[in-house]
């Protein structure tokens, strides 16, 4: 699944859920004298966004047909980790890369290794905007993230990113695992940009940018990305990863509550009076 996600500031997490807080604060790495600065540049940057006032919200599996909700409600986080990139061991991507690797047959496998800091330059985060659609049937999050380095190797790295989420695409809500966000190896190609084979993130561009838009479904889909600059060499299957970044949102809903007796009544009554009145009128006789 890819992915449906900026003041410069200090780290920013926002923990919409009890479990998504739990893990974000081990996301606070110690800062690391050699890892690359990371930055907001989007001074129109948000971390919530709501379906309006006295609107509902619906699965976009169930729709209209299925269990309405109020309060719709998304937050979402960037951690920045004071202004740094973080480690292999400042995010759960481990737990991502291995839930993969697992799948894998044992001709398959691969490793991981901790490339440790990046050669140089900066991330800078130019575009973060938390959603809500319009049909209020999913939230989540529009990223951007540009690495503003010129060094000669830059071609060698490219983006993986692991997700713990809790939905499938069609707006199943499930319980939360880890795996990679990656496509199937059935039709990648790593010669072309958009098609990345798995350990890969699917998406690269020439000048090594990340995009991603994740969005989930309600009542409380939820997205967390670690998002590495990494080295995979194919014929090894060895995966190296450097340096990145961890972002993500929560969706949260209430029950739309049941119309109480009162208001049943007044249901009734109109529609008994309504078929009264229409057995009263009568057909309407044309004009001669």
């Amino acid at each position: 699944m890819t992915s449906w996600w900026k003041l410069r500031e200090h780290a920013r997490m926002v923990a919409a859920a009890p479990l998504a807080g739990a893990l974000m604060l081990g996301w606070l790495a110690v800062r690391d004298a050699h890892a690359i600065p990371i930055m907001l540049s989007d001074t129109e940057a948000n971390f919530s966004a709501s379906v309006p006032a006295g609107s509902d919200c619906v699965n976009p599996k169930t729709g209209l047909t299925g269990p309405i909700y109020v309060n719709c409600t998304n937050l979402s986080f960037l951690n920045l980790n004071e202004g740094t990139t973080l480690g292999l061991g400042g995010t759960n991507f481990t737990q991502s890369f291995d839930a993969w690797n697992k799948g894998n047959p044992n001709e398959g496998k691969w490793t991981l290794k901790d490339g440790g800091a990046l050669p140089g330059g900066e991330l800078d985060v130019s575009r973060f905007r938390t959603f809500v659609n319009r049909d209020a049937t999913i939230g989540g999050v529009d990223i951007g993230v540009n690495w503003d380095y010129d060094g000669a190797d830059k071609s060698q790295f490219k983006w993986v990113q692991g997700l713990f989420d809790n939905y499938n695409n069609d707006g199943t809500i499930k319980p939360a695992i880890y795996e990679m966000d990656v496509r199937s190896v059935a039709g990648c190609d790593n010669a072309d940009l958009g098609k990345q084979c798995p350990p890969l993130y699917p998406l690269q561009f020439d000048g090594r940018d990340f995009e991603d838009t994740p969005r989930a479904p309600w009542p409380n889909g939820f997205f967390q990305g670690f998002a590495y600059l990494a080295k995979a060499d194919f014929d090894t299957r060895q995966l190296t990863v450097y340096e990145g970044f961890a972002y993500g949102f929560t969706l949260s809903a209430d029950p739309k509550p049941a119309p109480g007796p009162a208001a049943l009544t007044l249901v009734l009554v109109g529609a008994l009076g309504a078929r009264i009145a229409r057995k009263h009128l009568g057909p309407r006789t044309p004009r001669a």
